[in-house]
């Protein structure tokens, strides 16, 4: 595979992934006044099987911090 069809296949992997959960990858600041503080964060979209169990249909937001990779 080369390295632009590596990187296509990623994106279409990634747009698959967020499909399937619902949901939506974004920087968000976190910062207050002068000083920012950008996270990479997931926000996932209403489900209300989740209701059930915690009285809010809401999922709360993932939020990745600053760098995420592959290692656990």
């Amino acid at each position: 595979m080369t390295p632009l069809e590596k990187q296509k296949e990623f994106h279409k992997e990634l747009k698959d992934l967020l499909r399937k959960y619902k949901a939506e990858i974004m920087i968000e600041d976190f910062g207050r006044d002068y000083v920012s503080d950008n996270k990479i964060v997931v926000d996932f979209d209403y489900d209300e099987s989740f209701f059930e169990e915690h009285n809010t249909g809401i999922i709360p937001q993932l939020i990745l911090g600053t760098y995420e990779d592959g290692s656990v």
